[in-house]
């Protein structure tokens, strides 16, 4: 019976052994794979998703390229820190307005410039609000976000328009630093753990929306 014990003992931890090591590769080559690589192709509407202002950098660019007639902005929910400043006096400018600058000044002209969304704490919420948006059937989206932030955007994006005519191209913005290494890098890692957490909670089934009550911008 002790032998049997101790067999059962060391195939329970040569499979802990195994799991351990699954994760590590899958941990070291996380970097690359949230890193989705599409090209960008021609549509008829730039979306930038709320986030870093590096994006709209790199939108501007694909709007002057030809890619598509306008731009998109997405509205996010007011951050809890800004509102807090408010109470005070000082107020900050908004993040779409700085978005809405970076694209003016590097030459799209204001009426190119539009926006979705009413307040959104998420991806998920950002899709939706595209999805009734963009209901013409044979409609393409080029959707500009960080490096590390695009495989989840893709999967939420292609989850909201599952079962429409409507086609989707994510693309990072090459502004935005984000290392495959991501453990030689404090920020790289950060976004890095981040992200995995996130995309283990959306396919969890979680997912933040304005209507649950809280208007403070939640992390895209």
């Amino acid at each position: 019976m002790l032998k049997s014990i101790g067999k059962c003992a060391f195939c329970a931890l040569g499979f802990v052994a195994i799991c351990v090591l699954l994760l590590g590769v899958g941990l070291l080559y996380a970097g690359s794979w949230l890193r989705l690589t599409e090209n960008p192709r021609k549509a008829d509407a730039i979306i930038v998703l709320a986030g870093s202002f590096e994006r709209s950098m790199y939108a501007a660019d694909l709007f002057r390229q030809n890619y598509a007639p306008a731009v998109y902005l997405s509205i996010p929910a007011p951050e809890a820190g800004n509102l807090k400043l408010a109470a005070l006096g000082i107020v900050l400018p908004k993040e779409i307005e700085i978005h809405r600058q970076i694209l003016l000044k590097k030459g799209v002209p204001a009426a190119n410039i539009l926006t979705f969304g009413r307040g959104s704490l998420s991806t998920a919420e950002e899709a939706d609000a595209l999805k009734n948006l963009f209901t013409q059937r044979g409609q393409h989206l080029l959707v500009v976000t960080s490096p590390y932030h695009a495989r989840r955007a893709k999967f939420i994006l292609a989850r909201a328009f599952d079962g429409t005519d409507i086609g989707i191209a994510v693309v990072a913005t090459p502004y935005e630093e984000y290392r495959n290494d991501w453990w030689r890098s404090q920020d790289s890692a950060r976004k890095t753990l981040l992200e995995l957490a996130k995309i283990a909670f959306y396919f969890a089934g979680g997912s933040f929306h304005s209507a649950d009550g809280s208007q403070l911008q939640g992390s895209h």
